[in-house]
């Protein structure tokens, strides 16, 4: 399946007739090339096109999207698709939906009718509500060699979601089209990304009554798709369009093309908002902040008291999947998705006499900015804006759990924030990247060598970032799953390797995150007569690889890090160090390392120090990261070497 889809009550739209088999179809355009081109490929699309029309009707701005497509099946592992799922929601409505099985027979094709589509609520992962729904159908008589042709149509109630067209799928396609067809009265404008060198033909045709944009991309193979990659809209071919204005009744009537535009929307959308003081909301922050003059303490008491006490579910309802609702229902409700902890936040605040906005913004899943693409495609989400004495911005976003107030969540770094300062102004601010010193790994062991054993003692100090990552991997595991996550996340020495005794800190989110424990490795130290060797860089937990010459696409990375391992050795009785190897240095502008060894009171210490300072490692930077790693290898694999006295 395509999509995957939650479950829900089942409306069955039933068609007219059962299957119904129509034979001596001629052979189908396009199945012969596939084979040819594709020979490997589960699935081809021979064609694939979205036809929009875009028109003013009763005054009102309206769009309908036609979209076909025919898939070859090509092996059993295409099978898959033989599930279909198409979206619709009040927004963008599906309707039209004509779908049959061209399935071989000898030489020509039979032609097969889809039986029954089943509409569905589709709840989406941690949704309390979903206005989205999908129309769900099994294609019949599905193997490899058939046809699966379907056609339907969008509506677009608002037309400000028009439009997005992606140009490759996971499977190779050997016609993709784009046709935007609009009145004379219309204006759009577009941007594509990632288009360079693809094999696109464009063309505009001005007509009497209307205007046709047109794009046809010849493909070249399907997309690339890693799970550490970024998301798919940074590197692979698309377009992004949408209406600027449009004449009504002899008058302009602006859209988008302009932050503005899309400011002076949203900022309509919530203007309603908070209208009634909510008391019992009134009397919760006046207990919070009574006898707090700091301005930031004040912040603080009451962003904490929203991470605490408002539990984050999502909601997907409409106009209601945009507008914050009321801080007082969400303080009766102790739960509400972005828009509605926004809104709690920024209401407590007013109570609290301090100023702060309604903010929004895009995660990094989103590789727009509000200049570029000034329409709802730029932002997923909402968060309150507070300007400090000091002139500093402060992202307040309570979706964030256990985080202190000033380590806003990473997805939201480097995105330009839309700050709604009143009804018809706003500010576009750049949210800061946190750097690598915020989130730390600081692990430090001390190892003694007995009999064929390291034994060791550890304790580990996590940060930022860091330390959020763990607590949120680990918070709802049970004590035998936290051992075995424990175990991947410091792995020591080889996989021989035992833990015990781990203590962990409480959590407090104004502190790092403090674990003890124990280790033993058996068969690690070598013995070689009067000589001993060991590898003090026993940690096997940075799970970082160098990048392969054939990948072609980005790297995501989480957030900035340094990870910092210290490793203590007692010299055992009646040894002496006889090799130490020299220090080690290697850094660039995406990572760095350095190994530092120092020999103290019969101690050998090392220092490896590594940190990442990019949040993406775009392809032209690969040879500089895998050339860090390689250095880092090299230098990981020196040995301290003692002999007897």
């Amino acid at each position: 399946m395509k999509n995957r889809l939650g479950n829900g009550l089942k409306l069955v739209l039933w068609a007219s007739f059962f299957f119904s088999s129509i034979p001596c179809f001629a052979q189908i355009p396009g199945v012969a090339e596939a084979r040819t081109l594709y020979p490997d490929a589960s699935a081809v699309y021979l064609n694939k096109s979205q036809e929009y029309k875009i028109f003013v009707e009763n005054t009102k701005l309206t769009g309908v999207c036609t979209m076909r497509e025919q898939i070859f099946i090509n092996k059993e592992s295409g099978l898959s698709f033989q599930k279909e799922s198409i979206p619709s929601n009040s927004f963008v409505v599906a309707s039209d939906i004509k779908a049959f099985t061209f399935v071989p027979n000898n030489k020509k094709y039979e032609k097969k009718e889809v039986q029954k589509i089943d509409l569905n609520n589709d709840l989406g992962r941690n949704s309390f509500y979903d206005d989205q729904k999908s129309y769900d159908f099994v294609y019949p008589s599905v193997q490899p060699g058939a046809v699966l042709d379907l056609t339907y149509q969008l509506k677009y109630n608002e037309p400000r979601f028009m439009g997005t067209h992606y140009w490759l799928d996971f499977v190779p396609c050997l016609k993709n089209e784009l046709v935007i067809s609009v009145q004379k009265n219309i204006a759009i404008a577009y941007k594509l990304f990632n288009c360079e060198n693809k094999n696109i033909v464009f063309t505009k045709e001005e007509k009497k009554n209307e205007t046709i944009y047109r794009w046809t991309f010849q493909s070249d193979g399907s997309g690339i798709y890693y799970d550490d990659a970024p998301n798919f809209r940074y590197y692979e071919p698309h377009l992004v369009f949408y209406v600027t204005n449009y004449m009504v009744d002899g008058k302009n009537v602006e859209l988008l093309g302009k932050p503005m535009n899309l400011y002076k929307w949203y900022s309509d959308l919530q203007k309603n908002l908070n209208q009634t003081e909510d008391l019992k909301l009134k009397q919760i922050t006046d207990s919070l902040v009574a006898n707090t003059t700091s301005e930031a303490e004040k912040v603080n008491k009451i962003f904490y008291w929203v991470q605490d006490n408002i539990s984050y579910v999502a909601f997907e309802d409409g106009l209601g999947g945009f507008i914050p609702r009321d801080a007082g229902l969400v303080c009766t409700r102790k739960f509400g998705d972005c828009k509605d902890m926004a809104s709690i936040i920024n209401e407590m605040l007013r109570f609290a006499n301090v100023k702060s906005y309604l903010t929004w913004i895009g995660s990094r899943d989103i590789p727009y900015t509000y200049t570029d693409v000034p329409t709802p495609s730029v932002d997923n989400h909402m968060i309150t804006s507070y300007l400090d004495k000091n002139g500093v911005w402060n992202f307040l976003d309570a979706t964030g759990k256990h985080a202190p107030q000033d380590l806003y969540t990473s997805f939201i770094q480097g995105k330009q924030a839309l700050i709604g300062v009143s009804a018809d102004s706003f500010l576009i601010v750049t949210v800061p990247i946190k750097d690598a010193s915020v989130s730390q790994t600081i692990d430090s062991i001390t190892i003694d060598i007995k009999d064929n054993f390291v034994n060791g003692k550890g304790k580990a100090v996590l940060s930022g970032y860091d330390q959020l990552e763990y607590i949120y991997a680990t918070e709802h595991l049970n004590a035998d799953e936290k051992e075995v996550f424990f175990k991947g996340y410091f792995a020591k020495g080889s996989n021989k390797v035992s833990f015990s005794d781990i203590n962990q800190s409480p959590f407090d989110r104004t502190k790092p995150l403090t674990i003890h424990y124990k280790f033993s490795v058996p068969d690690y130290a070598r013995k070689n007569q009067n000589e001993l060797y060991i590898n003090l860089n026993m940690d096997l937990g940075l799970g970082v690889e160098q990048v392969p010459a054939s990948r072609k696409v980005p790297l995501n990375i989480k957030h900035k890090t340094k990870k910092i391992v210290v490793t203590i050795l007692n010299v055992p009785p009646g040894y002496k160090p006889e090799f130490i190897p020299e220090n080690k240095r290697y850094e660039n502008d995406v990572a760095g390392f350095s190994s530092e060894y120092t020999f103290k009171n019969n101690q050998i210490i090392l220092k490896n120090e590594i940190y990442f300072n990019i949040l993406m490692l775009e392809v032209a930077d690969f040879d500089k990261y895998n050339k860090v790693l390689s250095e880092l290898i090299k230098s990981n694999k020196q040995a301290v070497s003692l002999i007897k006295q």
